[in-house]
């Protein structure tokens, strides 16, 4: 074989190789955009807040947002309701609970809708345990709760 034959084969092979391994490396691509939804036990490790699925409505990304222990906690998060119905869920913690009607493949958005628990026995930094209740099925998460501290949640903190 000529050098310049053993060039140009060392090139097509060089082209083949750095067209192959970027489109290898995005084949992983389908695992998030596929037709099936995370477990919430693997969406725990990617969102900030708790997640839960219960009596078809997906619990995501719950957290709490209160001045201090004893104050009021607004939730931020969302619910998605896949159900043929609207559905109302319940959050409780230990002295106060809040229920929000789901409608039917509506996303609830607490940022846009203010749900507010009376008060967070929890400070900042911490977990409280809040039960979600619909349709006669109750799950607990642990959910966390932040303060005004990062500019993202200053505007969702109650006025007392």
């Amino acid at each position: 074989m000529s050098e310049r034959r053993g060039r140009t084969v060392v090139a097509r092979v060089a082209l083949a190789a750095a067209v192959m391994f970027p489109a290898a490396g995005l084949a992983g691509c389908n695992v998030l955009a596929g037709d099936e939804p995370l477990p919430p036990e693997e969406l725990e490790g990617i969102a900030i807040g708790a997640n839960a699925e219960l009596s078809g409505i997906d619990v995501r990304s719950i957290v709490l947002i209160s001045r201090d222990a004893g104050e009021p906690g607004r939730m931020l998060g969302t619910l998605f309701n896949r159900t043929d119905s609207p559905v109302e869920v319940t959050f409780s913690d230990e002295d106060d609970s809040v229920t929000v009607v789901a409608p039917v493949g509506e996303l609830v958005k607490f940022e846009e809708q203010e749900t507010v628990i009376g008060s967070v026995e929890q400070r900042p930094g911490s977990y409280v345990t809040i039960r979600v209740s619909a349709e006669g099925e109750d799950v607990s998460m642990d959910v966390p709760v932040f303060d005004g501290d990062l500019e993202f949640y200053a505007p969702f903190v109650p006025s007392t």
